[in-house]
């Protein structure tokens, strides 16, 4: 143990409140998010790995972050450590990654590199290194550059996946069985089993895997459970309200890829609510559809009434009652939601979000009417590429709806404020577009060539252009980011090949990353990438 290590996570430590008590068995797990610890505490994914393995009261369960600026000279020096006692991670059993963000698989490696974990599993197996365990959303997406990395990609329902793995590793290790020795039949025994992908165990990695949703009785919605001051949502407790989407756009992954649309009881989320009142009470309810939990305006009045600070995310307007945008006029969250994607209502049809314009003008009266004076809403460019409206003028179309939406509401309300955030279409696997792209062959030699990201990032600054002289504001958006997603979203190699030794010892810019990886163009191809990984067969 090296007492630098803690005096630097001394800080965070000392702020923090934890809602569970730590396991403290004798197996060593630690729980890794491949970000910086103010990203991987506002994740309630990460929480609620922490906290399922920790109801195992043979684990010992530590935590583990991307080290910052300020520390990665230490660690460059010595090695990455645990989170909580400095332990170096090779002295761990398990490694359970849980990854959000497909770009966050590069911090993947920088963790590992600088843990001196070796990359190659064959290596790992020989010197006795931990199991290392990938789930989150992530996996869902293209895993064909971690597949060397990971011993076992935890797929679907955690509820089903951490307690599956873990039982197997206990019985193991009660036959004193060795490290590398339990390593390897946890693979073996996971090869063939649902909600598990074993690339070790795969004669083919075009194979085919059952990803069964959990059942309404193994249902176990994730929760804050280490409140910190340290984040931005800053000591406020998250519940999961709803998983899954009532909505099935055609390029998300969540209406594909999360089964049926199920909400956290009403009771349930009280009873959390009730439990951490002694600590903080600021309360925030998350999920992608929170405005389609059926019990919504009862939750928000009873904790209004009782004087709490409650935030949402996803509120759609087209999808609550007038009593609860009132509601919401009389809090702080005086934000509504429009996901428009399209200026086109052809368009927008087309991707099934079925919401005409004059659905659009219906809910923003209706916002107004409540109080309501602030707006988001949100674009996709490249969707008119995907569905044959190359013709079309987006950037142009785009500026003079949004234009129009500012008239609209200027008019009833001069304090209205518009806000603007713009995104370009990256076709994720798995999902409806995803399939269809082999077919749409005008689209996907735009979506394969170099420049496609550049062409609709100057559409954005096009759009921007025209209505700079407006009172619109527009969200920040890095193209670069999206490049990088799409690149890694097609690549076909594994992931490490790409950087040398160095690359590790310092952060990078996704610009800079981008340009490393674009030195080898023969690695990305989509359709090679979607062939090379594993089917699913979503069963809910």
């Amino acid at each position: 143990m090296d007492y630098r290590f803690l005096l630097q996570n001394d800080k965070y430590i000392k702020d923090e409140i934890h809602l569970i008590k730590p396991s403290s068995g004798h197996i060593r797990a630690c729980a890794i998010y491949p970000n910086h610890y103010d990203t991987a505490m506002s994740s309630l994914g990460f929480h609620f790995l922490y906290e399922s393995l920790n109801a195992w009261p043979e684990l010992s369960v530590e935590r583990c972050y991307l080290p910052g600026e300020k520390s990665i000279k230490l660690v460059c020096s010595k090695y990455l450590s645990s989170f909580e006692t400095a332990t170096p991670l090779v002295n761990f059993n398990i490694l359970a990654f849980s990854v959000s963000y497909e770009t966050d698989f590069i911090n993947v490696l920088r963790i590992l590199k600088l843990a001196k974990v070796p990359f190659s599993r064959e290596e790992r197996l020989a010197g006795g290194y931990p199991l290392l365990i990938c789930g989150g959303p992530a996996t869902f997406q293209n895993i064909v550059p971690m597949y060397e990395i990971f011993d076992v990609f935890s797929v679907g329902a955690g509820e089903i996946t951490i307690g599956t793995v873990v039982s197997k590793y206990i019985e193991l290790a009660g036959q004193r069985k060795g490290t590398s020795e339990i390593n390897r039949e946890i693979m073996r025994a996971l090869g063939g089993a649902d909600n598990f992908f074993v690339p070790s165990q795969c004669a083919s990695m075009k194979g085919s895997k059952i990803v069964r949703c959990a059942a309404p009785a193994e249902n176990k919605y994730a929760k804050t459970v280490i409140l910190t001051p340290h984040t931005e949502f800053k000591m406020r407790a998250l519940i999961e309200t709803v998983r899954g989407c009532v909505r099935r756009c055609k390029f998300c992954m969540v209406g594909s890829c999360y089964g049926r649309f199920r909400y956290n009881p009403a009771e349930d989320i009280y009873k959390y609510i009730e439990s951490v009142l002694t600590h903080t009470r600021k309360i925030g309810l998350l999920g992608p559809a929170v405005s389609a939990h059926p019990d919504l305006v009862e939750l928000y009045k009873n904790t209004r009434e009782r004087k709490l600070d409650i935030s949402m995310s996803s509120v759609y307007i087209n999808e609550i009652s007038g009593e609860l945008i009132r509601m919401l006029s009389e809090n702080e969250q005086k934000n509504i939601t429009v996901a428009v994607e399209s200026a086109c209502e052809e368009v927008r049809n087309a991707v099934s979000k079925n919401l005409a314009d004059a659905d659009i003008f219906e809910n923003l009266d209706k916002a107004l009417e409540c109080g309501i004076k602030n707006f988001k809403i949100y674009f996709i460019l490249g969707l008119y590429d995907f569905f044959g409206k190359s013709g079309g003028d987006e950037a142009g179309d785009t500026a003079a709806f949004i234009a129009r939406l500012e008239g609209y509401l200027t008019r009833r309300r001069p304090d209205a404020r518009l806000k603007i955030s713009i995104n370009p279409l990256v076709v994720k696997p798995r999902t409806p577009m995803c399939y269809a792209m082999p077919q749409n062959a005008g689209f996907f030699d735009f979506y394969s060539g170099p420049e496609y990201i550049t062409e609709l990032e100057a559409r954005y600054k096009r759009i921007a252009s025209e209505l700079k002289s407006s009172n619109i504001e527009f969200s920040e958006k890095n193209f670069a980011d999206s490049a990088l997603l799409k690149l890694i979203n097609e690549c076909g190699v594994n992931l490490f090949d790409f950087f040398d030794d160095f690359f590790y010892n310092e952060s990078k810019n996704s610009r800079a990353v981008i340009k490393i990886m674009r030195e080898r163009p023969e690695a990305f191809d989509p359709a090679a990438a979607a062939e090379k990984l594993f089917a699913v067969d979503f069963v809910n």
